[in-house]
C-alpha cells in the first residue's frame, strides 16, 4: 500500500525529461510505455547497455540497491 502512495502522489511531480533519442520521459506511465518497448526490441536493450560504462553500471547497481531497501522498509512499517 505504501508503494502505491508513493507512485501515486510522485506522478505529478516528476519534471519531464528529454532522452538524447528525442523520447520524453514524465513518470511511470511513459517509462512504462519505454519499458514495454526494451521488452519487445531486445537489441535495443542491448544497445543501450553497450553504451553504459562500467562506472555508470556500478552507481545504477548502488541505486537498485537503495530502492530495495527502501521499497523493504516502507513494506515493513
Amino acid at each position: 500500500m505504501a508503494r502505491q502512495l508513493c507512485v501515486a502522489e510522485s506522478d505529478a511531480a516528476l519534471p519531464a525529461v528529454a532522452e538524447a533519442d528525442g523520447v520524453v520521459v514524465r513518470g511511470p506511465a511513459d517509462s512504462l510505455s519505454l519499458l514495454d518497448m526494451y521488452r519487445k526490441c531486445p537489441a535495443l536493450m542491448e544497445k543501450t547497455l553497450r553504451e553504459l560504462t562500467e562506472n555508470q553500471k556500478a552507481i545504477a547497481d548502488a541505486r537498485m540497491t537503495l530502492v530495495r531497501g527502501v521499497i523493504k522498509l516502507m513494506d515493513i512499517g
